[in-house]
């Protein structure tokens, strides 16, 4: 019988820090071809992390509202380049945490990097209107980030999904609180800190798991 592993520590990211659940929860997550293996355990929150999270990126968000947009595509196109880098190694960790073949986790792994890419794009297509009055005026309409943005994803497309909610809320200039499915937590953790090292301010986005 092969032992269970201790399954690596997954955590909220709330107002720039890495951190528990405030009351230390966690919540397992096995392998599902090997259910005695642990391959995780997450942070398991509650409403005050939640609250935490969106007071969080409500006052840290500006910043990344405030960029150009030329500057807001760089920055996915660099997600999508670490990404991209770790495709094969984000793969293999996909198949023990959701179960997925690994040609089908490949797929996904190589997939995601292409989605950042196509909404670092349409940052730049983020043009108004203009409209004539009739009386030799003119009316203008320009485009604003709305704020800030929940993101809640299922487990069976922990990356392609949640890349498809997150890059165009970030695109437009939008604070993102990203909920992932309690079952992927490692796959939700890695598109966060790929987003980070590319250069998205810390307050532009929380992490709550549970």
């Amino acid at each position: 019988m092969v032992a269970a592993m201790t399954g690596t520590r997954r955590r909220n990211y709330l107002g720039g820090e890495w951190s528990d659940a405030a009351d230390g929860r966690g919540r397992e997550r096995h392998n599902p071809a090997d259910i005695r293996e642990v391959v995780a355990v997450a942070a398991d929150s509650d409403a005050k992390e939640v609250r935490a999270a969106v007071t969080a990126v409500a006052a840290g968000y500006q910043e990344w509202a405030e960029r150009a947009p030329e500057a807001r595509a760089d920055v996915l196109n660099r997600a999508a380049d670490i990404l991209a880098g770790r495709a094969d190694e984000l793969a293999r960790e996909l198949v023990q945490e959701e179960g997925k073949t690994l040609a089908e986790a490949l797929n996904e792994t190589r997939r995601t990097p292409l989605n950042l890419r196509f909404y670092a794009s349409e940052a730049l297509r983020l043009t108004g209107q203009t409209f004539p009055t009739g009386d030799g005026s003119m009316v203008l309409t320009t485009r604003a980030p709305v704020g800030v943005v929940a993101a809640i994803t299922p487990w069976n497309f922990p990356l392609n999904i949640p890349s498809r909610k997150l890059a165009p809320a970030l695109a437009a200039g939008n604070g993102v609180v990203f909920k992932p499915s309690e079952l992927t937590p490692s796959t939700a953790e890695a598109l966060v800190r790929a987003l980070l090292q590319a250069g998205l301010p810390a307050g532009a986005i929380a992490l709550v798991h549970g």
